[in-house]
Formats: C-alpha cells, sequence, structure tokens
C-alpha cells in the first residue's frame, strides 16, 4: 500500500547515503542518512512528513517507533519526535529539556527513555507504559530498556527486572521475579558499523 509506505518516493530512493532503515510503525517507515538525517515516507498522519526542524538535524543515532509516532535520540542527548498530535509525538518539556538520555524505547503508544544515570523517563498513553511515577523508586541504575507492544522492561545493574505498562502484556512481572532476579542479563553494543 503506498499511502502506507509500500512505495519509496524517488527523493528518497535516489539518495545515495541512506546508512540504515531504522524503523517502522504502523503506516510510515524512517531511515537515517550518512548525514545522521532521518528521512520518513508513508502516512504524514503516522509521521511521513518529518517537521523540518527535525528534518535538518544533523546528529541523529537512533530512531524508534511507536505505532503512531517516531521519536529520535540525538548524539547531543536530547530527544525529539513527531507527529506532535499522536501518541507519545509530543515529547514533554520535562523531558525534551535534559541532554543526558543514552537509549530510547517505543511500545503501541508510548516511549521510554533510559538516562546516563540508570533512571528511565517515559511519556505517551499511560495503559502502554508511557507512565512510570508508580515505580520511578525501582528504575535506578538501569542499564538498558526493552519493548514489546503493551509496555516496557529495564534491567538493572544488579539484575532485577522491572516491568511497566499493560499487566497483561508484560507490564507486570511480580508473578515471575522469582525466576527473574539475577537470571537476566542485557547485551551492549556501541552500535557503530
Amino acid at each position: 500500500n503506498p499511502a502506507a509506505g509500500g512505495l519509496v518516493p524517488d527523493a528518497i530512493a535516489s539518495l545515495g547515503d541512506i546508512k540504515q532503515l531504522a524503523c517502522a510503525n504502523a503506516q510510515a517507515f524512517t531511515a537515517l542518512r550518512a548525514t545522521r538525517q532521518v528521512v520518513a515516507w508513508g502516512n504524514a498522519t503516522y509521521g511521513a512528513e518529518v517537521p523540518g526542524e527535525i528534518q535538518s538535524l544533523t546528529d541523529v543515532v537512533s530512531v524508534v517507533a511507536n505505532s503512531n509516532a517516531f521519536a529520535a535520540l540525538r548524539a547531543s542527548g536530547h530527544i525529539v519526535a513527531w507527529p506532535a498530535k499522536n501518541a507519545g509525538g509530543l515529547v514533554p518539556d520535562a523531558i525534551a529539556g535534559r541532554d543526558d538520555f543514552v537509549q530510547l524505547a517505543g511500545s503501541s503508544g508510548a516511549f521510554a527513555a533510559l538516562c546516563k544515570d540508570g533512571t528511565v523517563m517515559a511519556w505517551g498513553e499511560a495503559a502502554s507504559g508511557g507512565d512510570v511515577t508508580a515505580i520511578t523508586d525501582q528504575l535506578v541504575r538501569v542499564r538498558a530498556i526493552y519493548d514489546n507492544r503493551h509496555g516496557f522492561t529495564a534491567v538493572t545493574a544488579d539484575a532485577n527486572v522491572v516491568t511497566w505498562g499493560n499487566p497483561l502484556g508484560g507490564g507486570d512481572s511480580s508473578g515471575a521475579q522469582d525466576r527473574l532476579k539475577g537470571q537476566v542479563s542485557y547485551y551492549a553494543s556501541t552500535g557503530s558499523s
């Protein structure tokens, strides 16, 4: 379906510096250029039209998606997202003003971001993991975050597993903590190729 990104526009297909297909959501795709700029195509409502202020950035290191929006991590440690009217596409001021993020993840309707100090912030639909208020005290010394459609998982330095989001989709791991504690590790990569 060309309207949902099934056809790469000529303007993007002709670019000779596409480094990687970054990610996709329900109806749009993104790619990173060698210039560390992001391009997108598909349905504009889902983020295929990258706002000018984001399109001009030359320090994008990664892009993640939820079902309806995209978020990008910049080399500066800042986060940007689009389109603003979709779940998670508007980064709250308390998050947008920070410059210490090192990893992003996206569920179906929310985003989570790992800070250099090992804490995690989230935004978007609470039912999809966009609210960490109830577990902020557990989200310390986090080394990595992961996502699924329904929520997020964080692995801490002392091998604790913290989950949040839709309880039926993995957002509540309380019944499995005895089997998870000390049994889960994470894989770290520099992301360079």
